[in-house]
Parts: structure tokens; C-alpha cells; sequence
């Protein structure tokens, strides 16, 4: 196996011309630049510069094994360099799934002010019902209501919805006040055709959750004589 912080201790000292210079360079210990090429020179099984007390020469496989490997060395540490910077400094794209019913909420002005704070990054929205699969179709953040059907993914709670029944007026003086949860169920709410399936299964789970809510209202007021 290739141990580059060798190659580069090897490169370090080559260019700065002693382990003095080296040391500072790089913050290492003399002792362990020397350490460290003795046992590159020992693999390579060949001297790759010659030391005196007042001194250091490169031998001429010194010399070919810095333009052989400077070069690649170099491009490494530029690469770390980058790659460091980006990280400092939040940048690319962001895949988010929102469900349509957000487009205009508060949730899209924090998106705004989230681009604001980091200009670096872009945004990409998919507004949709259906359920999305983050990994297999590249999104990194997908907004949903309800629990998550996958246990692995990391989930947040970012607000809870009530589900309310209301009525027109006209229409509780055509049909009559419900007084239980099976009057609602019973009585007409009258049918929108739609072709969507997502938006009617999204109805019927308000729809559900409402009349609950109502059922358990009324069980409280039983249950309470003093309840207006």
C-alpha cells in the first residue's frame, strides 16, 4: 500500500532543500521527516538524497522520483483544499418534494429566506401528493403529513394541522344540526368528481377526522351537564 504522507514528507523536505525548513513548513518533528523517509528510501529499496550535518542532496533518483510524483501530490492537496472550502461554505442543489397545498404558506418564505442566507445553494421544488422515494429518485427533503412509512429515514415534525367541520348555514336549515358522528355519516355532503385520487383520499381522511373530532365533542358535552 501507497503511504502518500511519506511521499509528501519526501516532497516537502526535497523542495524547502533541508528537514530545518521541512519542520516548520509542515509542523512535524525533524525526527519523524527523517523516520519517515528512511522508510520511503527502504521500500523503494534506493537512496533518494544524501545528508551531512550541514547539508542535503538529492541523488539522481532523488531528483526523478520528485518529478514523478510532485505533480499527482499536488493535485491532492488541491483537491483537499477545495473540498475543505465547500464545506466551510454550504453549496449546490437542494431536491425538495412539497405537498401542493404549501405553495403558499409560510414554509415557501422561510425557502426564500433559507436562499437568502446561502446564495450558494439552489433550490429545486416538486409540488406533489404522491409518495416520493428519496433515494431511488434523488430528493433530499420531502414534506409530508402524517408518519413516515420508512423507519430509516430521518423524519422532523414542522407543524400540526387541525381538521375542523364546518357547514353553510343554508344547509344545516335544509338537512338539520347533526347530533352524532352517524347523522354526519348519514346525511348527504354532496360529491365533487374529481380524477385525482391523491386529493380524494386527502378529503376523506379530513372528512374522517372531523366527524371523530365532532363524536368526541359531543361526548364531552354528555358527559359534562354544565357544558353550554
Amino acid at each position: 500500500m501507497i503511504d502518500l504522507n511519506r511521499n509528501w514528507m519526501f516532497l516537502e523536505v526535497a523542495r524547502t532543500g533541508s528537514f530545518t525548513a521541512a519542520s516548520k513548513s509542515t509542523g512535524i518533528p525533524k525526527s519523524t521527516l527523517s523516520e519517515k523517509i528512511q522508510s520511503l528510501e527502504d521500500e523503494l529499496g534506493t537512496t533518494l538524497m544524501v545528508r551531512t550535518t550541514r547539508s542535503l542532496t538529492l541523488t539522481e533518483a532523488g531528483e526523478e522520483y520528485v518529478q514523478s510524483i510532485a505533480a499527482s501530490i499536488d493535485q491532492l492537496i488541491n483537491a483537499r483544499d477545495e473540498l475543505r472550502q465547500k464545506r466551510s461554505k454550504p453549496s449546490g442543489k437542494i431536491r425538495v418534494s412539497l405537498l401542493p397545498s404549501l405553495a403558499n404558506t409560510h414554509l415557501t418564505e422561510s425557502l426564500s429566506e433559507f436562499l437568502q442566507h446561502f446564495p450558494d445553494i439552489s433550490l429545486e421544488l416538486d409540488f406533489s401528493e404522491r409518495v416520493v422515494n428519496l433515494l431511488e429518485e434523488g430528493f433530499d427533503v420531502c414534506v409530508r403529513a402524517g408518519q413516515p412509512e420508512d423507519s430509516l429515514l430521518l423524519s422532523k415534525r414542522i407543524r400540526r394541522d387541525r381538521a375542523i367541520l364546518v357547514s353553510s348555514a343554508r344547509y344545516l336549515k335544509r338537512k338539520g344540526e347533526p347530533q352524532s358522528q352517524n347523522q354526519c355519516t348519514e346525511q348527504s355532503f354532496g360529491k365533487q368528481p374529481s380524477s385525482d385520487c391523491a386529493s380524494c383520499c386527502r378529503r376523506a381522511r379530513y372528512w374522517l377526522a372531523a366527524l371523530a373530532a365532532l363524536q368526541r365533542a359531543h361526548c364531552r358535552k354528555a358527559n359534562d351537564p354544565h357544558s353550554p
